[in-house]
């Protein structure tokens, strides 16, 4: 690497010769234009005297030679100043053109080992500094983990399709079953219900039959000319299917309510078997949806492990 600076007594000594030639001449010059002042005592003398006019100074024969002597001397100073100076670089704000590389690390941490000195050559791609490791290699091993972990999640919620397949494929089955069970108890209920109303039917006949033996045998019973227990054994008959009318009655009141629950059931069943349907194709959408998702966190998890790694990576100047 070149010197820098020049030895600063003989530069500032020249300079100071140079400055001094140069006011040297510059005083010659003037007083070859206005003409030279006195030089003896008596000059002097007479001037600070300040008696009578000044006289006209007389023209020093060897003027001309002085001026260029000084002319020459400083054209030799300035030419020696010249020739040493090109040796050396001189400079106020200590900057040289040159190519400049700088080094910096892409992460930040402690410098654990320097493996050059200061203007030491260094080739490309050897190692300049290394920093501390440590927080890098608990960042891999961290994203690692977690890369782990989201190729876990993915892989478990890939089986959760088929799954979902079958069992919207089951469940659609079960409502449609029980959809056709529901519509087979509606139709067995108006079944139970006409047949209780036919048996109301027949009751209220038997019984409109036994009121009017009762009513014919009663003139007779009173006067003794059927027996009374045969009278009594017409009321009795015509008491009891009074009560099965009352009971088939009954009966088809609760065949009726019967045929209300059923056709209840029948409008539930047909709502989830709708809903089975509709939310079959949602559920397996969501399934996809999930595994979609797991994936998406696994690359992101791939990529902070390559960041990681890159940034341990890093750690090596």
């Amino acid at each position: 690497m070149p010197e820098t600076h020049a030895p600063n007594d003989r530069i500032e000594d020249l300079r100071d010769e140079i400055r001094a030639l140069r006011q040297e001449q510059q005083r010659l010059t003037r007083q070859l234009a206005n003409g030279a002042p006195k030089h003896d005592a008596d000059a002097e003398h007479d001037s600070d005297r300040g008696g009578g006019k000044p006289k006209e100074p007389a023209k020093h024969p060897r003027r001309k030679f002085l001026i260029l002597g000084a002319a020459i001397v400083v054209a030799v100073v300035a030419l020696i100043w010249w020739l040493n100076a090109r040796k050396y670089e001189d400079t106020d704000d200590a900057q040289v053109e040159a190519h400049i590389s700088g080094i910096a690390a892409r992460v930040s941490g402690t410098v654990t080992a320097v493996y050059f000195e200061e203007n030491q050559l260094v080739q490309a791609g050897q190692v300049v500094a290394d920093l501390d490791p440590r927080d890098s290699i608990v960042a891999v091993e961290r994203a690692r983990s977690q890369l782990s972990e989201a190729q876990a999640q993915t892989q478990a919620e890939q089986p959760n399709v088929p799954v979902t397949q079958v069992t919207n494929q089951t469940t659609i089955a079960t409502t449609s079953s029980d959809v056709e069970s529901a519509e087979a108890g509606v139709a067995a209920a108006q079944r139970d219900y006409e047949a209780a109303v036919a048996r109301v039917a027949e009751a209220e006949a038997n019984n409109a039959k036994a009121q009017a033996d009762v009513a014919r045998y009663r003139p007779l019973a009173d006067k003794d000319e059927v027996p009374r227990e045969q009278f009594d054994q017409v009321v009795a008959n015509a008491k009891a299917l009074a009560a099965t009318v009352a009971a088939n009655q009954s009966s088809a009141q609760s065949a009726l309510k019967q045929i209300d629950q059923r056709r209840a059931q029948l409008s539930e069943a047909r709502n989830r078997f709708e809903q089975a349907q509709k939310n079959a194709p949602k559920q397996l959408a969501i399934r996809h949806a999930n595994i979609t998702s797991r994936q998406s966190a696994a690359q992101a998890a791939r990529a902070q492990l390559d960041q990681a790694q890159l940034n341990l990576s890093y750690c090596r100047i």
